[in-house]
């Protein structure tokens, strides 16, 4: 059996500068989407963090997924994927 470290990732996401409402989904880099949210924020300008454990796909990837619109992120995941409603 492989080490923990070999199939599962640790992440702090933060986003900040929130326009309107949305939501960060994380997955393993294969994923076309996850099925629970990350991070939620409700309105305009809100800042929002939060840590995630996340099972990595055959390369070692995570991916995130944003709904809504940030003006600024930061994180610690191998790619970002914006997605707009």
């Amino acid at each position: 059996m492989s080490n923990i470290e070999d199939r599962f990732s640790t992440s702090n996401v933060t986003l900040t500068q929130t326009a309107g409402a949305g939501f960060l989904l994380v997955a393993p880099g294969d994923a076309a989407a996850a099925t629970a949210s990350t991070l939620n924020w409700s309105s305009d300008d809100q800042t929002v963090a939060n840590a995630s454990l996340t099972a990595l796909d055959d390369d070692r990837n995570v991916s995130a997924f944003v709904v809504g619109r940030v003006r600024h992120t930061s994180s610690s995941m191998s790619r970002l994927h914006a997605l707009t409603r």
